[in-house]
């Protein structure tokens, strides 16, 4: 009995052992630091101008994989995949993504060794939120990954 009992207690530790250096989850690997994996660009202009209607900021932002490695991307909606505010001076939120209704089913893709991902956003901004010849921030995330832009609102 007790020779059994050591036999199952051993298979039982040495099962539990060799599933702890198993990868379960997928995406476990983002808890790496990924400044060495993860090139994150972005595109706008420095200077925007208001109209008395809505006005547009265009942005363009680019993830590159600058690993050798397969980097898997995830987000719990197509709709979180791009998240942005904006701030002013004193890091006030000026404005934010409105929330909208969102299809409920994971977005999921797959950068291979230098492969990058680019999109295009035109964010439109409230002209009564902003003043003229004042900086801002554009605080966004983009898969997971955090950038910001500096912008000055012209006449």
């Amino acid at each position: 009995m007790y020779k059994y009992f050591s036999i199952v207690l051993f298979v039982m530790s040495v099962g539990i052992i060799g599933c702890e250096n198993k990868n379960i989850n997928p995406f476990e690997d983002k808890k790496l630091p990924i400044s060495n994996k993860i090139l994150l660009k972005s595109n706008s202009p420095e200077n925007v101008y208001l109209s008395k209607s809505q006005t547009e900021l265009p942005i363009s932002i680019q993830l590159e994989n600058i690993s050798t490695e397969i980097i898997d991307l995830m987000e719990s909606t197509p709709c979180s995949v791009f998240r942005w505010h904006i701030v002013d001076k004193q890091n006030k939120i000026i404005q934010s993504k409105p929330n909208k209704l969102c299809v409920q089913s994971v977005a999921f893709f797959t950068l291979n060794p230098n492969q990058h991902i680019e999109r295009s956003y035109k964010i439109m901004l409230r002209p009564s939120l902003y003043f003229t010849n004042s900086r801002y921030s554009l605080i966004y995330k983009f898969w997971k990954h955090s950038g910001h832009h500096d912008f000055v609102i012209q006449k």
